[in-house]
């Protein structure tokens, strides 16, 4: 969805029952598979990218999920991810720092209320999407 200068997207995991999110194209993100090997995951938010700015926010957190559970909330504005600054990133770059192996953790720099803080996300696996929804 795009939004005057802003994208708009969504990386999730542990959303157990939510059951609404998609890739930024609309398909359903991948699940941990059956067939064994390393389960991806994500941290739990929706998320916009200021492109032209080169600004990450978290749009909504639910409580929940992986973001939710280790104390970020909607409006964070994250700067960091590993210690590579998001000024410095594309959406691609930004997507492919935010999701890991299930299990993984992710070190944001975040500023909320004033101040900069570090947040260690623990990926968790994507929620599967209800029937019809999108």
């Amino acid at each position: 969805m795009w939004r005057r200068g802003s994208l708009v997207w969504v990386l999730v995991g542990g959303l157990s029952g939510c059951g609404i999110f998609s890739s930024p194209r609309g398909d359903a993100l991948p699940l941990p598979g059956a067939r064994g090997g390393t389960w991806p995951g994500g941290i739990g938010a929706v998320l916009r990218h200021q492109s032209a700015a080169h600004r990450l926010f978290l749009e909504r957190v639910p409580p929940e999920g992986a973001a939710g559970r280790a104390g970020l909330r909607s409006g964070d504005e994250v700067v960091e991810i590993d210690g590579v600054a998001v000024r410095e990133m594309d959406r691609t770059s930004v997507v492919m720092r935010l999701r890991g192996e299930v299990g993984t953790r992710v070190r944001l720099s975040v500023v909320a209320d004033g101040g900069t803080r570090e947040v260690e996300v623990e990926r968790a696996p994507y929620a599967e999407r209800s029937q019809g929804s999108r």
